[in-house]
């Protein structure tokens, strides 16, 4: 009837945030006013973002000896995103192991993550080792020890007799020591590849 006196004008919204509402207020040209809300909004500038680190960090083979947790870090617009996944601690055995997680904004914004493949091997290797025909009492040195070396998950990666380095020839153990005169013991060491150790003492004389 009167017409319209003023309208508000244009709000922009430029920050984020969630259950934003616009409002504002129309007056005609007789004094009467009216108020109007609108329903809520979010403003999001970037999808949220999750990462996962794994520790400790494997040795140089590329394989754990002990249990690996796996972190998880999660971002929207440079801050921490609630919902984030609590560390996941793996400690069984196997390889090619993987852990994933994922985190949803308050818009129902998804985003997951799968880690790197990681190894973990918590058994030491089985060692053998004797003197040639099984005897405990020999009459030459050097003797030469023969034996095996397994490990099913890992791999051996060294044997040591009498702290000298062991042949290894796939399953297969050899090697040299000299010996004195009377009882001898002779330690050898088996390392898989996951850093596990077995010793074994042999006496001879």
């Amino acid at each position: 009837l009167s017409g319209v006196a003023s309208c508000p004008p244009d709000q922009l919204f430029s920050a984020v945030g969630a259950g934003l509402v616009a409002s504002g207020v129309v007056t005609d040209a007789a004094g009467n006013s009216a108020n109007l809300s609108s329903n809520p909004f979010n403003i999001q500038f970037a999808a949220p973002t999750i990462t996962v680190t794994l520790s400790p960090a494997a040795n140089a083979n590329g394989w754990n000896n002990g249990p690996v947790t796996a972190h998880f870090v999660c971002d929207e617009n440079g801050q921490p995103l609630a919902g984030c996944p609590a560390d996941i601690v793996t400690a069984t055995e196997g390889a090619n192991l993987t852990v994933s997680g994922s985190v949803t904004d308050a818009s129902g914004v998804s985003a997951s993550v799968t880690s790197a493949l990681f190894n973990i091997d918590l058994t030491p290797p089985v060692l053998t080792l004797a003197a040639p025909n099984g005897a405990s009492a020999v009459f030459v040195s050097p003797v030469n020890l023969t034996g095996s070396a397994m490990d099913a998950l890992a791999g051996v990666d060294t044997v040591t007799c009498a702290n000298a380095p062991a042949s290894l020839l796939a399953a297969s153990v050899a090697c040299t020591v000299a010996l004195t005169q009377g009882p001898n013991s002779i330690d050898a060491v088996a390392t898989d590849r996951a850093g596990n150790t077995t010793t074994l003492s042999l006496p001879l004389q």
